[in-house]
């Protein structure tokens, strides 16, 4: 035991640096005044059996509604109601680490399985809100990949679009999370604009259900509260909850109230605010999926959020399931549409972190920016070619043209490469520009790009005409791998200790910007005669 007090210890540390001092885990003496009996508690939420509602009549019933709802009986034939048990766990996964939080680096916190159940049983009783595994990589590695056989997904929940993407891009979507009493998760909604199930194996929690369009400010811990635990349930149950219950709280911001039991399975809409917290010993699985009912404000989510991830995501649906593709086609298309989402989107989570004035404002000015953008097709419809405009440039790459194909627009990534090779071999018709440099490119007729530029500078003008110049008449007079090779030997010689530009692959980039060398170091490339052959005598 002393072993594990030990290790336990040390996990704690560093999970919980904030509460680094003498009677820290505990200074608020939850596990003394916090009442987690079930029966104080009230339950109003709407229970379903799942053996007599087929999916399209829960689709239709509560998803599209976008209604919290508990089902029952959809876990009855689940092996993990017999292996997910303390004593198994503890003997199947002993070694096995499962994250248990992060540090102040942001890397993951983990404990081994025979060190958790002991500090559960045992060590865990005086700690105001105790360590909670929340594992999302147990269907990636090790023994813990054998969890994934205990369970399956509920037919309501099977639909689930971000499977399209590849596994290294996909968001984390599934947890297995087990904790004791006073443990939990403090209020948050879910990533992306993403639903959730939650089914519960063992135990009982408590769940608290805001709508979406809830301020966040009414329902956020402030840091004068509880500076040390504001993100934890327990002490949102302790500060916020006792508001939620007064005559004067917002009718329209009512909070649904549920008593999870085991087998049961908890529905959470998107963009609805929840809080959850372990009343005993609990062990849950729960995942979030994207599915036809919330793909539009997922979608208008991950463009805003993660728009690389988007436009693959695109490229996906577009071949397995071009109905859904036709939906984010007509996001764009149409700008009513669109801006309806965003005012859900606006009034939930994203401007949640302001005040409602600003929020208001805020929602009007992207409304007219949005509307200013838009134009007129040849068929006589609007569309909309800025429907985001703060994401118009990432929207571009994958909009509907004109005739109503897709224009996944220029590689943005080789053409930089390309501009980057251009520079690297003094051919670059774009300069680099300064600070007190201002350039104006235009694109003529062959193609090439001329500039004309306005220096408040002469000598940052002059620096650039020389050095471009000396460029230009290198590349008319040598090839490029007799100046790669001339290059590195000049500099392997000199030894480039106080050098300030940029060596690759043996070519060197100067920068306009610094003042030249002054300690004799010339990076003009050496340019071999023509008369006579060059002989390498380096060794």
């Amino acid at each position: 035991m002393e072993r594990i007090i030990k290790k336990v210890n040390r996990i704690k540390r560093e999970a919980r640096s904030e509460l680094n001092f003498p009677g820290g885990w505990s200074h608020n003496r939850y596990a003394d005044t916090f009442d987690t009996a079930i029966n104080s508690i009230k339950d109003n939420c709407v229970r379903i059996d799942g053996r007599s509602m087929t999916p399209l009549e829960f689709s239709y019933q509560y998803e599209k509604r976008n209604i919290p709802v508990v089902i029952t009986h959809l876990t009855d034939n689940w092996l993990a109601h017999k292996k997910w048990v303390p004593e198994r766990l503890i003997k199947k996964y002993r070694n096995q680490k499962f994250k248990c939080g992060e540090d102040d680096e942001g890397y993951n916190v983990k404990i081994k399985m025979k060190y958790y159940i002991p500090y559960c049983n045992h060590l865990c009783h005086l700690d105001d809100s105790p360590m909670y595994i929340f594992d999302g990589s147990f269907g990636e590695q090790g023994k813990k990949v054998s969890l994934t056989q205990d369970y399956e997904v509920p037919p309501y929940f099977r639909e689930d679009l971000f499977k399209y993407t590849s596994d290294r891009r996909r968001p984390p979507y599934r947890w297995v999370v087990i904790g004791p009493a006073r443990s939990g998760t403090g209020i948050h909604i879910d990533p992306l604009g993403t639903s959730a199930w939650n089914a519960l194996i063992k135990g009982h929690k408590r769940w608290c259900l805001f709508p979406p369009e809830t301020p966040k400010a009414l329902v956020k811990v402030k840091s004068t509260e509880n500076k040390k635990n504001k993100g934890e349930a327990i002490t949102w149950f302790d500060v916020i909850y006792p508001r939620t219950i007064l005559p004067d709280w917002p009718s329209q911001f009512k909070a649904i109230e549920v008593i999870q039991r085991p087998g049961e399975t908890m529905f959470v809409p998107s963009g609805w605010w929840h809080v959850v917290m372990n009343l005993d010993f609990t062990v849950a699985i729960t995942q979030n999926f994207a599915s036809s009912a919330n793909f539009p404000i997922v979608w208008v989510k991950t463009i805003r959020g993660r728009p690389k991830l988007a436009r693959k995501w695109y490229q996906a649906l577009k071949a397995y399931k071009p109905e859904i593709a036709k939906v984010a086609d007509e996001i764009d298309r149409r700008p009513d549409k669109g801006l309806s989402l965003l005012k859900i989107i606006s009034e939930s989570s994203i401007s949640s972190s302001s005040s409602s004035s600003s929020s208001s404002s805020s929602s009007e000015d992207r409304t007219s920016r949005s509307s200013s953008a838009s134009s007129t097709r040849s068929d006589g419809n609007t569309l909309n070619t800025g429907f985001i405009s703060e994401d118009s440039e990432r929207w571009r790459k994958f909009r509907p043209t004109q005739n109503g194909d897709h224009d996944h627009g220029i590689d943005t990534d080789s053409l930089r490469r390309k501009r980057r090779r251009e520079q690297l071999n003094g051919t670059s018709h774009k300069p680099v520009t300064s600070s007190n440099h201002v350039t104006t490119t235009t694109k003529s007729a062959n193609g090439h790009r001329s500039s004309s530029s306005n220096s408040s500078s002469s000598d940052s003008t002059a620096s650039y005409n020389n050095s471009s110049s000396r460029n230009k008449s290198n590349q008319s007079k040598t090839s490029n791998k007799s100046r790669v090779s001339s290059s590195r030997r000049k500099h392997k010689k000199s030894g480039c200790k106080d050098c300030q530009n940029l060596h690759i692959n043996g070519q060197i980039e100067i920068n306009v910007d610094q003042k030249p060398q002054t300690n004799g170091h010339n990076h003009e490339r050496e340019r071999p005669s023509s008369k006579t052959p060059r002989t390498n005598n380096h060794k």
